[in-house]
């Protein structure tokens, strides 16, 4: 079978005659059937490749999926970045011992601010810093000592402790 040019347009012309079949496949070797895929997907690949088959048209529609991915991926992209982030830090609290801590509420008051932490700046820092700028700071020491302790240590604090921090830093946010 040949591919063949014939008024103005490419046309599959087979040449063999009727009983050459029969003779040939008494002669032919036992790898001709894979010669034969071969040679057929090479033929099949010429087709496509000049235009004489449907799926040049299927072809050109086969980004738009993708195209349709990258775009959602990127009006939402940010939005679901922020939900994930979101989702890790939460998972990454319930982790950690003492993450329950209610120092967490100064903390975001203060952060609230404008006085946050800075990076790699300890709690009892923190805490002398505010002091030197806010009166309000004042008073915090203990409960930074239970919040340490409920955060850090492996025994963390029994029921009365805790309920010591949750009182202080109740009533120092209630004085806010």
């Amino acid at each position: 079978m040949v591919l063949g040019y014939d008024n103005d347009a490419w046309h599959d012309f087979d040449t063999t005659p009727g009983s050459g079949n029969a003779i040939e496949s008494e002669h032919s070797s036992w790898l001709q059937p894979v010669k034969d895929f071969f040679s057929d997907l090479w033929f099949q690949f010429s087709k496509f490749r000049w235009g004489k088959t449907e799926w040049r048209k299927y072809f050109m529609w086969a980004p738009v999926p993708l195209l349709i991915v990258v775009i959602v991926r990127f009006f939402f992209g940010k939005q679901w970045k922020k939900v994930r982030a979101k989702k890790r830090e939460r998972e990454r609290r319930q982790l950690l011992p003492g993450s329950d801590s209610d120092f967490y509420l100064v903390e975001k008051y203060f952060a609230a601010r404008g006085l946050e932490r800075r990076a790699g700046e300890n709690w009892s820092d923190w805490l002398r810093r505010l002091e030197q700028h806010e009166s309000i700071a004042a008073g915090l020491h203990r409960a930074l000592v239970l919040h340490q302790r409920h955060r850090f240590d492996p025994r963390g604090l029994n029921e009365t402790e805790r309920a010591e921090l949750r009182a202080q830093v109740t009533e120092w946010m209630s004085r806010r």
